[in-house]
């Protein structure tokens, strides 16, 4: 064999060696074209899972903040309502040491008219006639005290079954206030995870 032919032969053997190369390198190629393939649509699964992750949790986040604004709405609600209810409380002490007053009013007045008429009759002198006057002036003044201590009772229940109706609305309000502060703390456990 001649240096030619051994080159040759030499020549073939490198030309069948970069022929394997070459299938090899574009068997590596097309499986990585295949991986990038596959990772092109995890990612493209991945930003549509974030987007809708994303528009989720601005959802959330909105819906959240309309619960705790409403939630300090109540809150204020309740702040004045319990100021009210205070203020009725004291005006309901201030009324009922009121009507207690006119009650004992009312009963000495009673007590006094019970005792005028088991009084025994007496023979009026010369010097009694103005007396029997000065007499039905005080008891008409004291029937119209009375008749202004009944309005005063009337009002002081009035008043009791307004106390009432508040403190219904008071109660209403904090079972309210109890039943956002759980949905703020749901959502607050949703946005977290």
């Amino acid at each position: 064999m001649n240096k030619y032919e051994e080159n040759l032969l030499r020549l073939n053997i490198k030309i069948r060696d970069l022929i394997t190369q070459l299938d090899c390198s574009e068997c590596g190629s097309l499986l990585l074209l295949k991986e990038n393939n596959v990772l092109v649509e995890d990612v493209a699964s991945f930003r549509a899972q974030y987007a809708l992750s994303e528009e989720g949790r601005l959802r959330c986040k909105s819906v959240l903040e309309k619960e705790i604004a409403r939630n300090s709405e109540q809150y204020e609600a309740q702040v004045l309502l319990k100021k009210r209810y205070n203020d009725l409380i004291r005006e309901y002490v201030a009324q009922n040491q009121k009507l207690k007053s006119y009650e004992q009013n009312a009963l000495e007045v009673k007590q006094s008219r019970a005792k005028r008429k088991q009084a025994p009759v007496e023979i009026i002198g010369l010097s009694d006639i103005g007396k029997p006057k000065a007499i039905e002036d005080k008891v008409a003044s004291l029937e119209h005290r009375c008749s202004v201590l009944e309005k005063e009772l009337y009002k002081a229940y009035a008043t009791i079954d307004d106390l009432e109706f508040e403190l219904e609305s008071i109660d209403h309000l904090e079972n309210t206030n109890e039943r956002l502060e759980q949905q703020i703390k749901v959502l607050k456990a949703q946005l977290d995870q």
